[in-house]
């Protein structure tokens, strides 16, 4: 699926170069059956193409945002601000973007 939506906007001149670096799992709930079963199906079937780093939904966010703020600013020392750093070191490495 991830694949003809990248084919479609590639279609678009605007796009000719775009290339998928990886997939993120983000938004997900781990406390439910459906998150976990959603992480096991995800890494059994695109194993490679998947970001380490998880972003775990949580209302931390949602604050964040009622006080226009990113999530670094409202609650640098979370869990949920380490897990875009990560993703941002991720990016750059993956991406060949160091």
């Amino acid at each position: 699926m991830i694949n003809k939506v990248i084919q479609k906007m590639k279609a678009n001149e605007l796009n000719e170069e775009l290339k998928m670096i990886d997939i993120l799992r983000n938004r997900l709930d781990k406390k439910t059956i459906f998150g976990k079963q959603l992480l096991e199906v995800a890494e059994e079937a695109l194993k490679d193409k998947l970001f380490k780093t998880i972003v775990y939904d949580s209302v931390k966010y949602k604050e964040a945002s009622v006080m226009h703020k990113t999530i670094q600013r409202y609650a640098p020392k979370s869990t949920h601000a380490k897990a875009y750093e990560g993703l941002y070191y991720e990016i750059l490495e993956r991406g060949n973007l160091k």
